[in-house]
Formats: C-alpha cells, sequence, structure tokens
C-alpha cells in the first residue's frame, strides 16, 4: 500500500527501516529481484520524468503482487518449522494493513500454541535423558544456552500475550485490514 517507489528509494527504504539486514539485500540486488518480480507479474512500473534527473522506472505492486505478498507474510508467521522468532517478529512489521484483526490474533494464538508445543517436546527429551542418565554428559555452556534459550521463551510468551492483549483495543482498530478488503 505504499507509494510507488524507484530501486534506490528502495534500498533507502530497506535500510531506513533495517529491512536491508534482515533480508540481506543491497541496491544492485534490489534490481534483479525487481526484475524477477515484474516477469511475475507481481509489480509493474511506468518511467517518471523528473525536471532535475533522467526519467526513472518507479515501481507498483499489482493485484497479483498484493495476494503473493499476503500470502508469503501468512507463511512467514505461521510456519514455525520454516520461521526464526527473529523471522518472525521481524515479518509482523509489516501486518499493518495485511492482516484482519481475526487473522492477527489467531497468528499470534498459534504462536503461543507452538512454543507450548516446543516446551512439552523439550521437557519429554530432558525427562527422557535424565531417565537413560545422560544429564551429567551435558557440558556446562550447553546447559547456560539452554537456559537462555528458555528465558528467551518465556520472554516471547509475554511479548506475543501483551501483543495478542493490545490488539483487542479499539484504539488499535486503524492497524488491521477490514475483514472484506
Amino acid at each position: 500500500k505504499r507509494t510507488p517507489m524507484h530501486g534506490y528509494e528502495m534500498a533507502g527504504f530497506f535500510e531506513k527501516r533495517g529491512i536491508d539486514m534482515w533480508i540481506k539485500i543491497k541496491t544492485p540486488s534490489i534490481y534483479k529481484a525487481l526484475n524477477r518480480l515484474e516477469k511475475k507479474e507481481f509489480i509493474s512500473y511506468k518511467f517518471v520524468q523528473s525536471e532535475i534527473s533522467p526519467s526513472k522506472k518507479v515501481y507498483s505492486i499489482t493485484k497479483n503482487g498484493k495476494e503473493y505478498f499476503d500470502e508469503l507474510l501468512y507463511s512467514i508467521l505461521t510456519d514455525d518449522k520454516a520461521t526464526s522468532p527473529f523471522d518472525f517478529w521481524n515479518a509482523l512489521r509489516f501486518a499493518k494493513g495485511n492482516l484482519t484483526k481475526k487473522e492477527f490474533i489467531s497468528i499470534m494464538d498459534l504462536r503461543l500454541e507452538i512454543i507450548k508445543k516446543k516446551e512439552q517436546q523439550m521437557m519429554e527429551k530432558h525427562d527422557k535423558a535424565e531417565l537413560e542418565g545422560r544429564l551429567n554428559e551435558v557440558t556446562f555452556y550447553f546447559k547456560t544456552v539452554m537456559q537462555s534459550f528458555a528465558e528467551i521463551r518465556e520472554i516471547t510468551k509475554v511479548a506475543l500475550a501483551k501483543v495478542r492483549d493490545d490488539a483487542e483495543l479499539p484504539e488499535n482498530e486503524n492497524v488491521f485490514k477490514k475483514e472484506n478488503e
């Protein structure tokens, strides 16, 4: 839903928001990606003439591109096997105007459920290792790493629950896509 941009503007947009670090894309790669997206008809362009510079290709997302983006966003936000927590939180930055309130809340609930299942799996592995007497084989640094992961999971659960609860607040209605859009 952004205004049309040329490739160099996109690079600045990505850099300003830290997106370039997440998707690891540099300016020359942006133009290659734009060509691929245009061939797939996910974006279109027109030449725009400026008084002070040569004409530039200015890109806009197409209906097919928006549908593809929505599918990709939903996939990243819901697929726990293909998506790291880092990717999830970065992708969530694109939720504004792209998810309905119902979809958003459903995704938060799903992520909370995913964490609970992973915690259960980890407890089962821990219990099995304990029964087999293998816990004494665990190195000191692995214990620290596992404790850190447990703390990260707890922080993530609190954050997900807060974000989910905040989604219910009337003042946040403007963040969500309308149900029939």
